[in-house]
């Protein structure tokens, strides 16, 4: 699971043959983290399976391996989900209705190497 990309903007990893962005590296990006989950978590039904996905415990334990994710009290108790482009796009799209996402074309951007 090498890093694809590492601009200032937002990490880009690979899973499943998909270049994706993590739920908290997109949530930091738009500046809230808890609201994003959350929002997230209540329309995940607007996901299909190559747009975004729950990383398996095989993943998760992998990124935590390699310090990518804090393993420690305070850090995540459940394994990320992973977005790819379009589920960026439709994150950003879903979180919009609340008013509070910014920055989600410079994360669009990064996904899509542009």
């Amino acid at each position: 699971m090498p890093r694809v990309s590492a601009q200032p903007s937002i990490p880009v990893y690979q899973f499943r043959g998909y270049p994706v962005a993590l739920d908290s590296d997109i949530a930091e990006r738009f500046g809230t983290k808890r609201p994003f989950n959350q929002t997230i978590r209540r329309n995940i039904d607007r996901f299909s399976e190559d747009f975004a996905f729950q990383l398996t415990t095989a993943e998760w334990e992998d990124l935590k391996s390699q310090n990518v994710i804090s393993s420690g009290h305070g850090g995540l108790r459940t394994a990320p989900w992973a977005f790819t482009e379009h589920g960026v796009v439709i994150a950003a799209q879903t979180y919009l209705e609340t008013g509070e996402a910014t920055g989600f074309l410079e994360t669009l951007r990064t996904l899509s190497g542009e």
